[in-house]
């Protein structure tokens, strides 16, 4: 009797105090509070009057459940379609599954108005602790990457327009004040803005500790105005999940796993991302996704491949492992650690600051399917670290070790760029089939080490230290402290070079203990070549220089085994101790 009363007493209080108990709202049965204000989630009735009316009853904790069916949300002109929630913690909005229970953001009013490209599915602000899951977001028209369904070809003499206000901008906005966002077994599709954006206009950045997981993000792009003979893009940016803000700060702890970003962006323009870490971030992990970007094979002249990451500059603690990239690029900003991944028919991982450490990964297929302007196929890059144009971000201090760079023979494909960059070790890599396994261009500082690599096949060249310019100027390169050794060069077919040094004279680019086995051509190249040679020190422990005329060496000071490569002639010749004897290189 004295327990029953006590249990009685302490609910009184409870509420009297006001306190209430989370509450699981069916949007088809509505509220309470609001009747009638029931969602039909037919997919042709404005379900957002009644969606906002049950949102006013609603409390922190509460869940907003929206059974399996389709609820269609009518552009509204005011709020941009949206659903609309503040200050609502610990809020979960869920579904019965992707597929089950589907949002559906129309681009148009119940008048047929139209929205000028701002339609969103669900605003949220200052709620702390937000799960959505079980869910699809979609907009209400299908998009595609590639091609609309009623693009007519250049030369038909036809133009077709297709304006940002025939699909809606964005499928989840989170603003303001939202820390703590769990976003998990959800689909968002067929927007041509964002499918998920967090947005902080605060002055301090407020936004940290999000989790994304096992997402569908897809087909995520903007349309163009097709004329006869050209195209041009009109509408906003696609990106598939978009941090960013204007305010100062870092936002930290951001978790991406098991997820698929698959079609998002265009062929036509380069500034397509699914995930963008527009501020700096702090403690962000990305691992176990597929990156799927459209191969784009159609007859039209493609010049760019979308991003499947931006990282913004000032970012610490970023690990990017066991992903799967295919036909998609890596834009590293951003020191970061990028291990473990499968990049298939990938442009080129991008890579300008200091810091990075990428090992462990394999890249393979044919990194270009792109066409210069002209036509014909273009260089493309694996690793491409520094910018020409950029001096101030430098590929400064970078880690490239124990990775496979593998692509069809033939295909013009460099492993490795490295340009106005410093202090790289590239160490313990495989080449196979590259045009070029790494190229280093225009390096100010210097102090790169190349060791224990192998290059098989290939060419014309496994290694090319290139003096280019940036811009039309002159960089100033100076090659200090560089070291190539310990690789190994196989197979290289037809009459290219393990080595090409056109870093100019005087520099100092020291080779040591790199193995030859089966090359046609197997001395540095060099225009202008230092007044002591190249150290190029062969299996057997042959040490080769590149001279004009070999009779200007002082044989008093050669060793017996001593390989010149005479520039004149364009043979080589070993010195036995008494005689120079040729030395056959192959065809």
């Amino acid at each position: 009797m004295t327990k029953l009363f006590l249990q009685t007493m302490l609910l009184g209080f409870f509420f009297l105090e006001g306190t209430a108990l989370a509450e699981e709202i069916n949007v088809k049965n509505g509220h309470s509070g609001c009747a009638p204000c029931a969602a039909t989630g037919d997919g042709t009735t404005d379900d957002l009057p009644a969606l906002r009316s049950i949102v006013q009853q609603m409390s922190a904790g509460d869940t907003l459940y929206f059974p399996a069916g389709s609820y269609r949300f009518n552009f509204d002109g005011v709020t941009g379609a949206a659903l609309s929630i503040d200050d609502l913690d610990n809020l979960t909005i869920r579904g019965d599954g992707v597929g089950a229970s589907t949002i559906i953001v129309d681009h148009m009013d119940s008048a047929g108005v139209e929205a000028v490209g701002t339609a969103t599915g669900f605003n949220i602000t200052n709620s702390s602790g937000v799960t959505i899951r079980d869910l699809t977001v979609r907009g209400d028209v299908e998009v595609l990457p590639e091609l609309h369904p009623d693009y007519n070809p250049p030369g038909t003499g036809q133009t077709v327009i297709e304006d940002i206000t025939d699909v809606a901008a964005t499928g989840i906005f989170i603003g303001d004040g939202c820390p703590n966002l769990l976003v998990e077994d959800v689909e968002v599709k067929w927007f041509h803005n964002f499918g998920i954006r967090v947005f902080s206009t605060a002055s301090t950045i407020d936004n940290d500790n999000i989790t994304l997981r096992n997402l569908w993000i897809h087909d995520i792009t903007r349309f163009y105005d097709f004329q006869p003979g050209g195209f041009e893009p009109v509408g906003s940016t696609p990106y598939g999940f978009y941090v960013h803000g204007v305010g100062t700060g870092t936002i930290a702890n951001i978790r991406i796993a098991d997820s698929l970003f698959e079609n998002i962006g265009n062929p036509h323009r380069h500034t397509s991302f699914a995930i963008y870490l527009g501020d700096p971030v702090d403690n962000v992990t990305v691992t176990r996704n597929r990156f799927h970007g459209n191969p784009y094979t159609h007859d039209e002249e493609i010049q760019y491949q979308p991003s499947a990451l931006i990282l913004h500059g000032d970012s610490k603690r970023v690990s990017i492992f066991d992903n799967r990239f295919k036909n998609q690029r890596l834009h590293l900003a951003g020191p970061a650690i990028v291990s473990n991944n499968l990049f298939e028919n990938c442009y080129y991982v991008y890579g300008y600051w200091e810091g990075l450490v990428i090992e462990n990964n394999m890249f393979v297929g044919n990194a270009n399917p792109f066409l210069n302007g002209q036509g014909d196929p273009a260089p493309a890059f694996f690793l491409s670290m520094g910018e020409d144009a950029k001096v101030e971000t430098l590929g400064w201090m970078t880690q490239i070790t124990n990775n496979r760079f593998l692509t069809y023979e033939g295909q013009l494909v460099c492993g490795i760029r490295g340009a106005i960059s410093q202090r790289q070790c590239i160490l313990n890599n495989t080449f196979t089939n590259c045009n070029v396994g790494i190229r280093l261009e225009a390096s100010d500082f210097g102090g790169h080490v190349i060791d224990g690599n192998t290059f098989f096949q290939g060419g014309p060249y496994s290694i090319q230290i290139y003096h280019s310019t940036a811009n039309g100027t002159s960089l100033g390169v100076s090659w200090e402290s560089n070291r190539i050794s310990n690789n190994k060069f196989i197979d290289q077919p037809g009459t290219g070079r393990a080595i090409e040094d056109e870093s100019g004279s005087g520099q100092v680019m020291v080779y040591k203990n790199n193995s030859l086995t089966n090359l046609t051509l197997f001395s540095a190249t060099h225009p202008d070549p230092p007044a002591n040679g190249l150290d190029l020190i062969g299996p057997v422990g042959l040490k080769a220089y590149t001279t004009a005329d070999r009779n200007d060496l002082n044989t008093a000071e050669l060793n017996a085994g001593t390989l010149v490569w005479d520039s004149d002639l364009d043979e080589a010749y070993l010195w036995d101790g008494t005689n120079w004897v040729p030395v056959s290189t192959g065809p």
